[in-house]
């Protein structure tokens, strides 16, 4: 069960997206409602991910907005031995379609070591993140 008082430890707002590291050790992110993720936008982010390695290995909770999306480049990057050399696991909330569609996608076609898992509810997401050891 997710914890009573979990702290944003820090907020780091990017362009498309924002990062919340919080004080369970889970990274929060959310994605911006009508933005198309790129390349460069990626790898801003990741940069930001290398410096905070108290939180190493990642557990990372996605949250993509209304209408947002991640182009080709972004998803093998994220797919690449750099991209998951420091995600230990993902939990993508999903509340469309569209982007059901897209994490499932990459959760079977992309192969990786990192677990994924889709959600419907936020919560649920954090508790899994949570019990991951």
């Amino acid at each position: 069960m997710v914890e009573d008082v979990i702290e944003v430890v820090e907020r780091v707002d990017f362009k498309k997206s924002t990062y919340e590291f919080q004080s369970d050790g889970i990274v929060v992110i959310t994605i911006k409602d009508d933005v198309h993720l790129e390349i460069e936008d990626a790898l801003e982010e990741f940069r930001v991910l290398l410096q905070k390695q108290s939180y190493h290995p990642v557990k990372a909770l996605i949250i993509p907005g209304e209408n947002a999306s991640v182009s080709k480049e972004v998803r093998d990057f994220a797919n690449s031995a750099e991209g998951k050399s420091i995600m230990k696991c993902q939990a993508i909330v999903v509340e469309s379609l569209a982007h059901r569609i897209m994490a499932n996608f990459m959760k079977r076609f992309y192969k990786t070591p990192v677990t994924i898992k889709i959600f419907n509810d936020k919560y649920e997401a954090l508790d899994w993140l949570q019990s991951v050891r």
